[in-house]
């Protein structure tokens, strides 16, 4: 989705995806090596009145967190699922 959405700005796509991967790769290092929880560094990165500012208030908009929870959910339902069969 990212990928996509940065295409759509614009951005070739090979450009977008290398993009993408270092932006993956940058804020798991961050989480990782830092003593702060999730949520504090992302509020360290979050401007008022900013570009990720702007992107969170989509997020809330969507729903993106049930969005989430639901996935995973359903998933290790499946993994139970599964693992049944075996």
């Amino acid at each position: 989705s990212m990928i996509t959405a940065g295409v759509k700005s614009g951005i070739p796509e090979e450009i977008a995806e290398e993009l993408v991967k270092q932006t993956a790769i940058g804020s798991a290092r961050l989480a990782a090596e830092s003593l702060e929880s999730l949520a504090e560094l992302r509020k360290k990165v979050t401007s008022p009145g900013g570009t990720t500012e702007a992107a969170m208030q989509v997020f809330l908009k969507y729903k993106f967190k049930d969005v989430v929870i639901a996935a995973i959910q359903r998933a290790t339902q499946r993994a139970e699922e599964l693992s049944q069969k075996s």
